[in-house]
């Protein structure tokens, strides 16, 4: 299988939340020889993510950088926003928020899912 399959499959139990088995497929995946990407990666923060767990979608996320020197894209940012926001640490949420503000103005990406992602955030943890 290439690198589409794994993704693929990491992808379909990430929407679910379902972090052990995407854990478990992108430690095959690298057994068998395959580098992640972007993807692979969002694959995983969206997992831990959906499965509210906001240390490890940030412990992820670093990895991607510093271990795996992938550069984050907005998609991953906005990820990581709504994994915090939701586990109430809003204060860091909106740090990271404003850097992705800053992301999407240089690059002119639009703005919308990242607040729609903060709102719903916000609203499941019931800050304002």
């Amino acid at each position: 299988m290439n690198l589409v399959g794994w993704n693929a499959l990491m992808s379909s139990y990430a929407q679910q939340g379902d972090k052990d088995s995407v854990v478990e497929l992108f430690s095959l995946m690298e057994y068998r020889g395959l580098a992640p990407d972007g993807y692979t990666f969002l694959s995983i923060t969206t997992a831990f993510c959906n499965a509210g767990f906001a240390t490890e979608t940030e412990q992820w996320f670093k990895r991607m950088e510093l271990e795996y020197k992938l550069e984050p894209l907005i998609e991953h940012y906005t990820c990581l926003v709504g994994a915090l926001g939701r586990s109430a640490a809003i204060a860091k949420s909106m740090v990271c928020l404003q850097l992705v503000w800053h992301i999407q103005q240089q690059q002119q990406f639009p703005v919308f899912t990242t607040w729609v992602v903060c709102t719903t955030a916000a609203v499941e943890t019931k800050e304002t």
